[in-house]
């Protein structure tokens, strides 16, 4: 007998196996989408040229925009965009994400180019990293609210047109950097839309809405369950999975883009509101109480305080706990309620893995929102993602005997590789770099914080400040005044008005010497205030160092030649030093330059006299 013989599918009497499609077929609704996203594309353009034309445009059509009808009461084209895209995904579904998002194009433009290069990334299944979309949302237009701002504590402003269209976006810079770690980082480490699950503000919105959407993906009796829907979803949906249990899509991460209607060999596949096949079983429900569900809601509630804390958005209060457990209650509670047992399938984390991509997430964010000034919220959502992957990765590496990433076989049979070498050796790159930014970010909340301060200090200290300017004080008053100001010269040691404040205080109170010191000490933190310098120079006159004083006024002349108070102050104290020549030099430049005072001509008349021979 032949080995053919003995094959039970190719020998004689082999069973018989139905013939199927193996050949996924090409999606025409991608060509469709891709066109409708290129014009999207080229309405942003349009909308960005008629405002550097000078022309009044509208203002942004940008989700983000919101944020100031939620903060402020600012009714602008942004939020009714915003309020209508929500609206009608509550009726058509997720459809804004898959077909108008230009964060989604160039996500998918990425996930195309990198299939053509034969990799294709797999998501991450992350149960608390699912979270911070919806967090996220509650976050930037809900907490606001909690905090007494908005609409209902301040009258409503209209502000549907700008000359300003680019005030709340980022400069060129950043926009570059938050788009290639949103659109191509986050798809080749965290899989196809990687930003849209694990991150996107804007999601956690339409992921709500998309619950009461009657239009949805759903399915005839000619389906055979081949899969084909589920391998081009571009949204990481078990279509073939989900169709069959419920008779339609329910996972919120479908964004419509209609790609697996338009691949189904047999045409089973529809997008509407009536159903043809009624659910094959109901919608499965998660223990109430579990390990993965408390490590949720714990997570939820570090996350809000640490984007209102890393946002600065406002000031640090008793009620920020409440505001973050409370919401964090709604968003694990919404999670729960909508939960299908989608979000688990393929290889989810485990618990340990769970808490290191939740921390990792967590100081990538803090460390990064804000930094430079530069750092927007959305970025560093993103960034934080890519410190969560890199931590989950270095993570594997220490612990699993195989670890791989796309074609990269980094460690095999608990060996490194060449690649896992080079990944390690990223890896500690970019920890030192994370270092480095979590250190300056700190230093400038520490300056951020001392400003607010000192601001708070110095309106408490105006009344004095202002009857201090009027007249002197009463001996309490200026003891009280003096205090207050060495502390507002410690808060703000980068300001000139404290320390100049202090410095006549400390003069008209017979202190001249201390008065100098502290000039002196401020002209190295603040170099480019004449006025120290100017002030520095009296109290050296007045301590009895004319040379000092002198050299005091010529940094303020090398930098403003035309500052004619500084001139004749010099021309003084020149006359003090018995410098002639020198005096007679500053004295015709401000004769020549205008000044018709008599008592300037009487002083180079009595230079020029002791300059005769």
């Amino acid at each position: 007998m032949t080995k053919q013989d003995r094959d039970p599918v190719r020998g004689p009497g082999a069973i018989q196996l139905p013939v199927t499609r193996t050949t996924i077929r090409t999606s025409t609704a991608g060509r469709w989408r891709a066109a409708v996203l290129l014009l999207v594309h080229l309405l942003i353009a349009i909308h960005i040229a008629h405002w550097l034309s000078g022309a009044d445009t509208l203002t942004p059509l940008e989700p983000s925009e919101a944020m100031q009808f939620t903060q402020s009461g600012i009714v602008n084209a942004g939020v009714i965009f915003f309020a209508l895209t929500i609206l009608s995904t509550a009726i058509l579904g997720r459809w804004f994400c898959g077909w108008a998002c230009h964060v989604v194009a160039l996500q998918d433009a990425t996930l195309w180019l990198l299939a053509r290069l034969g990799i294709r990334p797999r998501p991450i299944r992350s149960r608390l990293l699912m979270l911070i979309p919806l967090l996220a949302f509650l976050y930037m237009f809900i907490s606001p609210l909690l905090y007494g701002r908005g609409p209902g504590q301040t009258e409503l402003e209209y502000e549907l047109t700008t000359t300003d269209f680019w005030k709340t976006f980022p400069t060129w810079i950043p926009a570059a950097l938050t788009f290639l770690t949103v659109g191509v980082l986050a798809v080749y480490l965290l899989g196809a839309k990687g930003f849209c699950t694990n991150g996107c503000p804007y999601a956690g919105a339409f992921v709500l809405a998309d619950r009461l959407a009657p239009y949805r993906i759903r399915v005839t009796d000619a389906c055979t369950r081949c899969g084909h829907c589920t391998a081009v979803c571009s949204s990481n949906v078990r279509v073939h999975s989900e169709v069959h249990d419920y008779g339609m899509v329910v996972d919120p991460g479908c964004m419509k883009c209609l790609d697996c209607v338009s691949v189904c060999p047999n045409d089973a596949l529809y997008f509407g509101a009536a159903p043809q096949v009624a659910p094959r079983r109901k919608r499965r429900r998660p223990a109430v109480l579990t390990a993965d569900r408390l490590l949720q809601f714990a997570f939820a509630i570090v996350a809000l305080l640490a984007m209102i804390a890393a946002g600065q958005a406002y000031q640090a209060t008793g009620i920020d706990l409440l505001v973050a457990a409370a919401l964090a209650a709604v968003a694990v509670a919404l999670t729960w309620a909508g939960s299908t047992g989608a979000e688990s399938a393929g290889r989810p984390l485990t618990l340990t893995e769970e808490v290191v991509v939740g921390t990792a997430f967590l100081v990538g964010l803090i460390a990064t929102r804000g930094l430079f000034g530069a750092v927007a919220f959305l970025f560093a959502l993103g960034l934080g993602g890519l410190v969560a992957y890199a931590a989950l990765l270095a993570f594997r590496l220490a612990r699993s005997p195989a670890v791989g990433l796309h074609a990269w076989t980094l460690k095999r049979q608990g060996r490194l590789r060449p690649e896992g070498y080079l990944a390690v050796a990223l890896l500690a790159l970019g920890t030192g770099g994370l270092a480095v930014a979590a250190q300056v970010r700190w230093q400038e909340v520490k300056t951020l914080r001392a400003f607010v301060r000192a601001t708070e200090f110095e309106r408490s200290l105006a009344p004095l400040l202002t009857r201090f300017q009027q007249g002197p004080l009463a001996e309490d008053e200026a003891a009280t005044l003096r205090i207050g100001l060495k502390e507002l010269v410690r808060l703000r040691p980068d300001a000139a008005d404290p320390v100049l404040n202090l410095g006549l205080l400390l003069a008209r109170t017979g202190d001249v010497a201390a008065a100098r010191n502290l000039l002196r000490d401020a002209v190295t933190r603040i170099p480019d205030d004449p006025r120290l310098w100017f002030n520095l120079a009296l109290y050296e006159a007045e301590c009895g160092d004319l040379d000092a004083g002198i050299d005091c006024l010529g940094t303020i002349l090398a930098e403003n030649p035309a500052d004619t108070a500084a001139r004749r102050m010099r021309a003084n104290m020149r006359l003090g030093r018995q410098r002639w020549q020198a005096a007679a030099d500053d004295l015709r430049i401000l004769i020549e330059g205008g000044d018709r005072d008599p008592e300037l001509r009487q002083m180079l008349a009595f230079c020029e006299a002791r300059l005769e021979p």
